[in-house]
């Protein structure tokens, strides 16, 4: 099967890959070797050899002795295709205590809390390490939501390969997107609690993050206070990184000089299909961009550049691509706010910023002209597309939106590729000085709501995906044009 950033099952929402992140000493995570997930107690026949399929060939269950005894892992257990372990990372009594708290009268300390206890045994973590390095095939690691323990848990791997806070952040702040699509997540839990009241909260895993960093300096260091071989330790990376090679494929490419260059490949596109990678490229502004940046581009595909930005803004920071014959550059001025007296009309209406910022990009995804100008000009381009604005959050955004929509990608990925901006822009100098600005934080966030609230805008005003490309006057040869090298069968993309 593919390489995948989340697997497609029908019966769990959050099982996800660890592979495609940059990773330190010129090397990038694999797939197919660490796999996060929720509950898995409702898997059927169809999820359970897709698992297989995948390369999943071990399973390792981080719930406490209640979940286990009240939601088994049942169909995995007796399928006869996975290798089961348990390996309780939380003790009985801090998970009731966990779960019997209502999520509305929650604490604001209460989640940093919980994250750092997650943390503060170094001997446990050690201990879990070693199950982890023992363990044969892909190994499939879950709790119940995929998000605590097991945000932990993917945290601890990927700082052991030397992934960013950014991408470790980014990784985890999507479970509670995928879980409002889940169809089992709290049958049988001891406190009734509504989906929407999870929310992954990066603040809570940094907190566990800047804990072993101040406390040990590295999870390295970590894992030894707490016992850990050595042997332990260099298994896990040797089976989890893989040299950085132009045919990789990446969730996010490490381009020294640019931030938030990230991959559209590896999502699900219905009916068994996948997007794949080294097609569709987006990121924030590319104007510093070095020799060697351009040299990796190159050589992982991207032939065209789409520059979304005004020309003022490519005056001031003209495209490094400009200076190198190998790519073609193409203008397309994307708005960035509600022209004429609509623009008026949306101030007085939105009472914050995240309002009007709402309200721009509901109008913009239903302006059909605009729209169908820019998908037009992405089908007609051949190999690799880089497509780019100043910060990459808005315009890319909205550009990313429509090209996964129109590709039938699940709403859930569309919003999770949204989602994941603000942890690479709120990481940049000249961004965080701006972001202590109450009025102009809003702005730099990329919050779930926003891209949602435009999907069910164009939802409401075409229908389907398919009445919202007709409206478009997309033909039939443009989408597949639009689709031609990125979606394909599971068959065509290994």
């Amino acid at each position: 099967m593919p390489d995948s950033v989340r697997l497609p099952l029908k019966n769990a929402a959050n099982v996800r890959d660890l592979g495609g992140y940059p990773a330190g000493a010129n090397s990038v995570t694999k797939f197919h070797v660490f796999l996060r997930g929720d509950r898995l107690d409702f898997l059927d026949e169809e999820d359970l050899q897709d698992l297989y399929a995948y390369g999943v060939r071990s399973v390792l269950d981080l719930r406490s002795d209640y979940e286990c005894t009240h939601m088994p892992d049942k169909a995995v257990q007796e399928c006869g295709l996975f290798h089961y372990v348990r390996f309780s990372l939380m003790e009985e009594m801090e998970f009731a205590r966990s779960v019997s708290i209502d999520p509305k009268n929650m604490p604001q300390e209460a989640g940093t809390v919980l994250y750092r206890n997650l943390v503060s045994d170094s001997r446990k973590l050690a201990e879990l390490v070693h199950v982890l390095a023992k363990l044969e095939g892909a190994v499939l690691f879950h709790c119940t939501g995929g998000q605590d323990r097991t945000g932990v848990t993917a945290m601890i791997l990927l700082m052991l390969a030397g992934v960013s806070r950014e991408d470790i952040l980014a990784d985890y702040a999507v479970s509670s997107t995928y879980l409002q699509k889940s169809p089992h997540l709290l049958d049988g839990m001891p406190v009734r609690m509504d989906v929407s009241d999870l929310y992954t909260d990066p603040a809570n895993l940094e907190s566990a993050y800047t804990y072993i960093l101040s406390r040990y300096g590295s999870m390295e260091n970590c894992l030894r206070q707490g016992g850990a071989a050595e042997q332990d330790i260099e298994q896990i990376r040797q089976r989890f990184l893989q040299p950085l090679a132009p045919e990789v494929n990446c969730v996010r490419l490490p381009v020294k000089h640019a931030f938030n260059v990230r991959d559209l490949g590896g999502h699900p596109a219905g009916e068994g299909k996948t997007t794949a990678f080294h097609r569709y490229v987006r990121s924030s502004d590319v104007s510093t961009l070095d020799q060697q940046d351009m040299d990796f581009l190159y050589a992982y595909g991207v032939r065209h550049v789409v520059d979304l930005r005004f020309p003022q803004e490519r005056l001031q920071k003209p495209d490094a691509f400009l200076q190198d014959e190998r790519f073609l550059v193409h203008f397309f001025p994307f708005p960035t706010a509600i022209p004429g007296a609509e623009a008026d009309s949306a101030r007085m209406r939105a009472e914050t910023p995240e309002a009007y910022l709402t309200a721009y990009y509901t109008h913009t995804a239903c302006q059909q002209r605009l729209c169908r100008r820019l998908l037009s000009l992405l089908a007609g381009l051949s190999g690799g597309v880089l497509f780019h604005c100043a910060a990459g959050k808005d315009r890319t955004g909205l550009t990313a939106m429509l090209i996964l929509l129109a590709c039938g990608v699940p709403e859930a990925d569309i919003l999770a590729d949204y989602q994941v901006t603000e942890q690479y822009l709120l990481a940049q100098p000249s961004y965080c000085q701006d972001a202590g600005n109450p009025k102009i934080r809003p702005l730099l966030l990329s919050r779930v709501q926003t891209m949602q609230e435009t999907l069910e805008a164009v939802k409401k005003k075409f229908g389907s995906r398919e009445d919202y490309l007709v409206a478009l006057h997309m033909t039939t040869a443009q989408t597949a044009f639009l689709a031609a090298g990125f979606v394909r069968s599971r068959e065509e993309n290994v």
